[in-house]
């Protein structure tokens, strides 16, 4: 089994394994593409002024204390979370 596969062992005839070695890589790719084009990026992060846009899954996934702010707050149109952060604010 190629190393950068995962899937579950079956019988056999039960499991059929597709494998996409590049997969994790061009998703992270798109993802950054799309954040640098501002594209379906739903969190803005500001820091000492400066404003990044975000994908809110990506953040969550990449940081346990993000992960943790982030689920704090409810993200409807006009809501916004600052103030959760010491020196960073979520909006």
């Amino acid at each position: 089994m190629d190393p950068t596969c995962s899937g579950s062992v079956a019988p056999a005839g039960l499991t059929v394994q597709v494998c996409f070695p590049g997969a994790r890589a061009a998703v992270l790719d798109n993802l950054n593409r799309q954040r640098e084009e501002g594209r379906l990026c739903d969190l803005s992060i500001q820091v000492q002024g400066q404003v990044f846009r975000a994908h809110r899954c990506v953040l969550a996934a990449s940081s346990p204390y993000f992960h943790d702010q982030v689920g704090q707050c409810i993200f409807m149109q006009g809501l916004s979370c600052w103030g959760l952060l010491s020196d960073v604010a979520l909006q």
